[in-house]
C-alpha cells in the first residue's frame, strides 16, 4: 500500500516527485531557494498583486505538488495547482501576464529574500 493513499498518512515528495522522509521534506521546505519557484509583485499605484509559485510536496492522495497564489491588496484572490514544476512555472507566467493586462506597468520583481518573506507574513496576518 502506498503511503498517503488508503491510510491517510501523508507522503512527502521532492520537486521531482520522488519520495523523501519527513525530516528531508522539512529541510527542503525550509530552504526558500528550493521551495519557491517564482515570485512577482505588480503594482499600479492603487492596486498591488503578488504572485507566488512554490513547491509544497505533501501528497495525501494523487494530486498536485506545486501551487500559484495570487494576492491582491493583501487578500488571496486565486490559487491554482500543478502536477509538475514546468506547468507551475508556466502557470506563474500566465498569472503575471493576466495581472499585467489588468493593471499595466510597472512590474517589480522581488527576489528570494527577507523582503518577500515579510510581505507574505504580513499578508497572511492581515487575512486572518
Amino acid at each position: 500500500m502506498t503511503a498517503g493513499l488508503a491510510d491517510d498518512t501523508p507522503s512527502f515528495l521532492d520537486r521531482n516527485g520522488r519520495p523523501v522522509g519527513p525530516l528531508e521534506w522539512d529541510r527542503l521546505r525550509s530552504d526558500p531557494t528550493y521551495a519557491r519557484l517564482a515570485q512577482t509583485v505588480i503594482a499600479d499605484g492603487e492596486r498591488q498583486i503578488a504572485v507566488l509559485t512554490s513547491w509544497f510536496g505533501i501528497n495525501l492522495h494523487p494530486g498536485p505538488l506545486f501551487d500559484t497564489i495570487q494576492i491582491e491588496n493583501r487578500r488571496r484572490v486565486q490559487v491554482a495547482t500543478y502536477d509538475s514544476e514546468e506547468d507551475a512555472l508556466r502557470g506563474h507566467q500566465d498569472a503575471v501576464a493576466a495581472s499585467l493586462a489588468d493593471l499595466g506597468e510597472p512590474v517589480v520583481e522581488i527576489g528570494v529574500d527577507d523582503r518577500w518573506d515579510e510581505f507574505v507574513r504580513s499578508t497572511f496576518r492581515s487575512m486572518s
